[in-house]
């Protein structure tokens, strides 16, 4: 296109220097140049005018091009296998590689793959901007200015990752999503880090300067965490071993999208393993399957096939496993089929949206369960969020101060305990945090509160119900975190909503 372009340009150009050339002197005459030494060139004056300027234009192309090779070599050896580097080094060589005469699109997309895989990112955003692609990583729920990749390049980019991800290139006034994996694990191998095994899945939506692209991240094979490791405490591993051992009913997680409740399930799925030796059948149903383990049967759901989350629950019921995962409750049709199975001889573990433990039995309420059903099936509802971890490495203690006490809203005098937070180290990129650590509500549906749910109580009388019951809540779970230095107060007014009343 771009050829053709320059093609039409340089022949409308030869056509104007020969009309020039049979009309020269009109032209010398309408442009004040009779009686000088120009007019009285020949005729194909204006044709070596043009030649010459062509061979300036050529001298200047060919010293830009040898100057950018003598000032440095290529800013990535397209051979070489990547490795993990620094932020100002991954910005330096995106940057470097998109200033190229000729930037190498594959390149500079494949290693910007690599480097969120081994910065440990959850996402990468490429935000359209006037000025061109705002590169940016989502780490430990929190986003980082990478780079900014030049306009002309944007629609490069975008054609690459649609050619990735099998999509239609020239579509851009429509969402598309789908998968890039093939090639991206090919460049992951590329390297001799452990970054492999991961799946990508990609979304375009169309803005104002272009399409916004988010490629999430997903660890298929990373998922080895007990509950210890999660962030619960003695008495919550305890729980979540007792409910988990039970045979039917139903353990429902919930919290903001990103704060963690699909590890949780993958956590409480090989806990079961474990305590039966793999003596239970067990299925799930997500979308999408982020993380395989072996032993388990996982579907993906896939609308665009007409196989939903209520139809192949259905399915999978005719097969009659001890424990089913479903992804996500949605619907009224899936709660319902969730509720029942859970009633009958059924383990569910499953998700909701809501905004607290006590307010998901109002939730699935309202997607039309009956709340007889939910007592009998309902078995726990576990709340969570993740907060950011103070750096191992660079993590220094001091006593805690009136400020810190006033902000985390507990009564202690300064000094009873240490507060930790991270000078900021190569490890944690500055920042003083690394890695995430897990808080959790566990309330547990025991006599008192099926007996409010019935009676079509509010979340506030569950909730307090609970407390009364001695429910660890979540900001009891955060200030826990604080005082063991696993967080920082700052984190924990980022996260947590302080406990009603």
């Amino acid at each position: 296109m771009i050829r053709n372009r320059k093609l039409f340009y340089l022949g409308l150009a030869l056509m104007g220097m020969g009309a020039l050339s049979r009309h020269g002197a009109a032209v010398d005459s309408a442009l004040g140049w009779e009686g000088s030494l120009f007019a009285a060139l020949p005729a194909y004056r204006y044709w070596v005018v043009v030649a010459a300027l062509c061979i300036v234009g050529s001298l200047f192309a060919l010293r830009r091009r040898s100057k950018g090779s003598e000032s440095g070599e290529e800013p990535l050896n397209p051979e070489a296998p990547f490795v993990k580097e620094s932020f100002g080094q991954i910005t330096e060589k995106i940057v470097a590689m998109a200033d190229q005469m000729r930037p190498n699109i594959p390149l500079i997309v494949d290693y910007t793959i690599f480097q969120a895989i081994a910065a440990g990112a959850s996402d990468i955003h490429f935000d359209p901007a006037r000025e061109g692609f705002a590169v940016r990583f989502r780490i430990d729920g929190m986003m980082s200015d990478i780079a900014t990749i030049p306009a002309r390049l944007t629609g490069l980019i975008t054609n690459r990752l649609k050619v990735l991800s099998n999509l239609v290139v020239y579509q851009g006034f429509l969402p598309q999503d789908g998968r890039l994996d093939k090639k991206a694990r090919e460049e992951e191998q590329r390297s001799s880090s452990s970054a492999g095994g991961s799946d990508f899945r990609i979304a375009f939506m169309p803005t104002l300067h272009g399409e916004r692209i988010v490629i999430r991240i997903l660890g298929r094979t990373d998922v080895g965490l007990d509950f210890a490791e999660l962030g619960m405490d003695e008495a919550q591993q305890q729980k979540m071993t007792e409910l988990i051992a039970q045979p039917q009913g139903m353990i429902v997680l919930t919290g903001p999208t990103g704060s963690g409740k699909t590890t949780t399930i993958y956590a409480a799925l090989r806990a079961v393993q474990a305590q039966t030796q793999s003596v239970r059948a067990i299925s799930t149903l997500e979308d999408p399957i982020e993380y395989e383990i072996a032993g388990i049967n996982q579907s993906q759901v896939d609308e665009k096939k007409d196989f939903t989350f209520d139809k192949g629950l259905r399915a999978i019921l005719r097969q009659d496993p001890d424990v089913i995962m479903v992804g996500e409750i949605r619907d009224t049709e899936t709660a319902r089929i969730a509720i029942q199975s859970g009633m009958t001889g059924h383990l569910i573990i499953t998700t909701v949206h809501a905004n607290s433990s006590a307010a998901t039995f109002s939730r699935l309420i309202e997607m039309g369960v009956a709340p007889f059903a939910l007592n009998s099936a309902a078995t726990a509802v576990i709340s969570q969020r993740l907060v950011r971890r103070v750096c191992a490495v660079c993590r220094v203690g001091h006593p805690v101060t009136v400020e810190e006490i006033d902000q985390l809203q507990i009564e202690a005098n300064p000094g009873d305990f240490q507060v930790y937070e991270g000078g900021g180290c190569e490890t944690c990129g500055q920042t003083g945090l690394h890695g995430r650590h897990a808080l959790f509500e566990i309330l547990e549906v025991s006599e008192p509160i099926r007996q409010l749910i019935s009676t079509g109580a509010n979340a506030d009388a569950i909730y307090g119900k609970a407390k009364e019951l001695g429910m660890l809540s979540l900001y009891e779970s955060a200030i826990d975190a604080v005082k063991r230095g696993v967080t920082t107060p700052d984190e924990v007014a980022r996260v947590v909503v302080r406990d009603r009343g």
